[in-house]
């Protein structure tokens, strides 16, 4: 992620300003949207028409435009929180987080193994979102599980 990402801008003190995109998403979106002057962007799945192909040509739209943007997802199931992240969105927005408890499945859905439970998409994630460390983590972590799986399914195969 660039400096600019949306990690950095919630690092500041000053004052981000961000547009809801519920209706065009046409490939010029993101520079449109960094000429009005945007920081970020909240991409709705919620309320309006757009699924998840959409999603995907989009943030290619904001990453051109160098604009972090966030996805506001339809649900909290892992398959939609999960899928955004996977086509690269830098934030989710979910409805109506009730607690602790939500917001633990929440963090399980986008972070990898083993801060998290989200599976990796290395064919669509872009660069940023899978930094080397992470990547490493993920590859232990697997590697770990496949030692302690892999007798137990076949035994012979060792």
């Amino acid at each position: 992620m660039s400096d600019r990402g949306l990690k950095a801008l919630a690092g500041k003190r000053a004052t981000a300003f961000g547009h809801f995109v519920v209706e065009f998403a046409t490939p010029g979106i993101g520079h449109i949207m960094k000429s009005a002057g945007c920081d970020f962007v909240l991409f709705d799945l919620e309320h309006s028409g757009f699924g998840f192909e959409t999603v995907k040509s989009a943030m290619r739209y904001f990453e051109a435009a160098d604009l972090p943007a966030i996805v506001r997802a339809p649900s909290k199931e892992y398959h939609h929180i999960a899928r955004a992240c996977d086509m690269g969105a830098e934030g989710v927005m979910l409805p109506m987080v009730s607690g602790p408890k939500e917001a633990r499945h929440i963090l399980d859905c986008m972070k990898y193994t083993p801060d998290g439970k989200r599976g990796v998409a290395l064919q669509v994630s872009p660069p940023f979102v899978v930094t080397e460390d992470e990547l490493a983590k993920v590859v232990d972590a697997i590697a770990a599980s496949l030692r302690e799986v892999v007798p137990a399914l076949s035994p012979t195969g060792l």
